[in-house]
């Protein structure tokens, strides 16, 4: 096991990483597995005040597919993605996000992944762990109050539309690259895809892939509770309202 962390970090930082790209798809173009996570889905989603927006697909990674089914609330505040990833090798699993974005800048983004982030994320792209077996129910609940804690803080939802959901995607990951940029951890290549750097990327990653495998790992990378996650948002918060203007997501005009 150890063996094999390693092997990954080490690869991990030679990755070359695509520029992202995302386009809508035809519903007859859309995988099995998606197509039946919608139908089990949507009758929760519509009961919640989210409509069903369209089907996307991203190619970010070579050898790797992605769809994500898009659904925004009526509130026009918060959207839902159910995303389904395909291996090269026919391997398939699904998560769910639940995301907003926000003013003066920034974003926040929950979901039911219990896969830790191998780099750190620009301090306004707020990311609260959430346990994977929560209901979409609760982790909606969760986001809701999730707002509530970022708006005491200055960072208010502003309005999305399905019809721009592909480019919040992009620009969400791009921002990511970006800040990975000015830290020093990838560069920016002239075709605008991004590369990790070899070194500290690999003591980035290394060190992030050892945790979770030790016994520790469970305890140090559990969610935390309520209270925790909130105190963790405002500390987040005031470290985003000094982030350099270039450094910063700003918001989508939709």
């Amino acid at each position: 096991m150890v063996l094999a962390l390693i092997s990954l970090a080490f690869m991990t930082p030679r990755k070359k990483h695509l520029v992202p790209e995302i386009a809508p798809l035809e519903i007859d173009q859309v995988l099995k597995g998606l197509r039946k996570k919608i139908t089990k889905q949507a009758p929760e989603l519509e009961e919640l005040g989210f409509r069903y927006c369209g089907v996307y697909e991203s190619r970010a990674q070579r050898k790797t597919l992605e769809q994500v089914a898009v659904f925004v609330h009526s509130s026009r505040e918060v959207e839902f993605r159910l995303w389904l990833v395909r291996t090269s090798i026919g391997f398939e699993s699904d998560y769910f996000e639940i995301g907003s974005c926000l003013a003066p800048h920034g974003a926040l983004v929950m979901g039911n992944s219990n896969q830790p982030e191998l780099s750190a994320a620009p301090p306004d792209l707020f990311l609260p762990l959430m346990p994977g077996g929560k209901s979409i129910k609760k982790l909606y609940q969760a986001h809701l109050e999730h707002l509530g804690v970022l708006s005491k803080e200055g960072f208010e939802a502003r309005p999305v539309s399905g019809e721009d959901a592909a480019q919040r995607m992009i620009n969400r990951v791009t921002h990511g690259f970006e800040y990975q940029v000015k830290r020093g951890a990838m560069t920016r290549r002239e075709d605008g895809s991004y590369r990790q750097r070899l070194s500290l990327g690999i003591i980035l990653t290394l060190t992030r892939a050892l945790i979770a495998a030790t016994p520790f790992g469970f305890v140090l990378m559990k969610a935390p509770s309520p209270a925790g996650r909130a105190h963790a948002l405002r500390k987040s918060a005031r470290i985003a309202k000094q982030m350099p203007p270039d450094w910063r997501l700003n918001p989508e005009r939709v």
